[in-house]
């Protein structure tokens, strides 16, 4: 059966002989881990079947959920180990080459731009950061601190009952707007402050309580690239910021660190 090579990441030579690599089975919980040196960079890759990750058999394999969630686990778990000792190119979930000799294709065409890449991801960590709010606090806030709405509290105070009910009809409509726009502005505000203690950014897509199941409205989702002597402060900055917000019902969530998944855009899954 032919043996093909699963490739996890790409990181500097230099590094890939002065570091210990993990002694880690590969995806298919067989093969060990295997570098792979070319001129400036290495590839750190394992060999696998064709008959579980050839072009056909992974037709089928990706359409079986429980083989998708093992083994993206296991690729995720790797990419984990591999961080912490190396500057690493995660490659995506199933990148996988027929031989050596396509692999070294591969890298002589990108070896210049994956240096490059490297050298921005050396010393810095990705960091995941999520801001939640709890609307219905935040209305709470501005309806009772806003000095727009408690001027205009004032105003339908002294209206008959009946202007009153539709004043007040127009009022939370009024309260909503203000509600979202302090949101946006409060997350502006909060990415402005960490954006300058990192050296990259990316903005995720923002899911709606459907997909979150959580009853507070995500506002934000980023990713960060930190140096690693600035990763204390900007962690920080993030408690700071979640227990002065509480009260307008802001819920920050921090996750990493994290391969450089969103800053590493020359990764792509591929079969060559």
């Amino acid at each position: 059966m032919e043996r093909l090579l699963y490739l996890y990441g790409i990181t500097l030579n230099e590094e890939a002989e002065s570091q210990t690599i993990p002694d880690l089975k590969g995806i298919d919980g067989k093969a060990g881990l295997e570098v792979l040196d070319y001129d400036w960079c290495s590839a750190i890759v394992s060999r696998v079947d064709d008959g579980e990750f050839g072009e056909e058999a992974l037709e089928t394999n990706t359409q079986q959920m429980e083989w998708v969630q093992e083994k993206a686990y296991l690729h995720h778990e790797i990419l984990m180990s591999l961080k912490n000792v190396l500057t690493l190119i995660p490659m995506k979930f199933c990148t996988i080459f027929q031989h050596e000799e396509s692999l070294k294709k591969k890298m002589d065409a990108h070896e210049k731009e994956w240096m490059t890449l490297l050298e921005k991801l050396k010393g810095k960590e990705e960091w995941n950061i999520k801001v939640f709010n709890h609307s219905d606090l935040l209305k709470e806030q501005v309806a009772d601190h806003h000095p727009e709405i408690q001027k205009k509290k004032d105003e339908i105070s002294q209206m008959s009952k009946g202007m009153q009910y539709l004043q007040r009809k127009k009022l939370d409509q009024s309260i909503e707007r203000q509600v979202l726009q302090e949101q946006q502005k409060y997350v502006r505000q909060l990415h402005s402050e960490w954006q300058a203690l990192c050296e990259d950014t990316a903005e995720k897509k923002v899911w709606n309580k459907n997909v979150t199941g959580k009853d507070a409205d995500m506002c934000w989702n980023g990713a960060y690239l930190i140096e690693l002597g600035k990763v204390e402060t900007f962690l920080k900055n993030i408690t700071n910021a979640n227990e002065q917000g509480e009260k307008a019902g802001w819920v920050i969530e921090v996750t990493g660190p994290w391969p450089p998944y969103h800053f590493s855009s020359l990764s792509k899954s591929e079969v060559d």
